[in-house]
């Protein structure tokens, strides 16, 4: 009997070995390979098209409707936006309709309400939902799906106490998640500090870019990468759209502004 044990012990053991050769060795492509598709340039040039689009994110109590947290984007349309709360229990109430009339739920995961397309994911405590000026693309509703993930994951504790009665500030570490996952330094305002001696390190691109942003910052107290991006490739400042393709400066903007973000962000 002990023998059939020991037996089977090393079986389950060359098994699992055979399997961690396999996955590591003859396919290591594929561990973290999510991971390294979010650098590409193509996938960063995607995302920064989804983000020019972007008007809110905000975040809805599953069981509720109550809106726990609302991250605005600065624009000339808010139309939609100046009342989130009333949205989310829109929102709520469709969804509790759809449930009581039999459906899935997933039939209201994308709205389209006149110009704005709402796209939307229940997690297990709360519902993410995305208001866009253009149809998100797989990108955002991918990281839709990681924010509500995370959500449940960082207010669990929060979730199980309070049940169906929240107060928003128990969720305003929510931006820290938004920021991560989305890249909302695209379209975020930023103070940026200029070091000259760091100017002679940078590809000419990068030195553009950032002098850009200097002139950008000392007249407008902020930069705002999408606006950047359209006055300086719009305005064609320095030549750049016959020097660089549309995707190089996208990607060195990301480079530049992700590494000095959360230094020289302020709220």
């Amino acid at each position: 009997m002990n023998e059939l044990v020991l037996i089977l012990l090393a079986l389950i053991l060359l098994i699992a070995v055979i399997m961690a050769i396999i996955k590591y060795v003859f396919f290591p492509r594929k561990h973290g390979e999510k991971g390294s598709r979010r650098e590409t340039m193509d996938y960063i040039a995607r995302k920064f098209d989804d983000l020019m689009g972007l008007r809110a994110i905000i975040i809805i109590s599953k069981e509720s409707g109550i809106l726990l947290y609302s991250y605005i984007i600065e624009s000339g349309d808010r139309v939609i936006l100046k009342n989130p709360e009333f949205i989310s229990g829109v929102l709520h109430a469709l969804r509790s309709l759809g449930t009581e009339m039999g459906f899935s739920g997933h039939e209201f995961n994308r709205i389209q309400y006149g110009d704005y397309s709402i796209l939307s994911n229940t997690s297990h405590h709360a519902q993410a939902v995305i208001i866009s000026r253009t149809a998100p693309s797989s990108i955002l509703e991918d990281n839709l799906l990681i924010l509500g993930k995370a959500i449940d994951k960082k207010f669990f504790g929060t979730f199980i106490e309070r049940k169906n009665y929240y107060e928003t500030n128990e969720f305003s570490e929510t931006i820290s998640l938004i920021r991560e996952i989305f890249d909302t330094f695209f379209i975020e305002g930023l103070n940026l500090l200029y070091d000259p001696e760091q100017c002679g390190k940078l590809e000419r691109l990068s030195r553009i870019i950032l002098d850009e942003a200097r002139k950008q910052y000392n007249h407008d107290d902020a930069v705002v990468l999408k606006k950047l991006f359209i006055n300086m490739y719009g305005n064609n400042v320095d030549g750049i759209q016959e020097k660089y393709k549309r995707k190089e400066i996208i990607l060195q903007m990301y480079k530049l502004f992700k590494d000095n973000y959360f230094s020289y962000f302020t709220e």
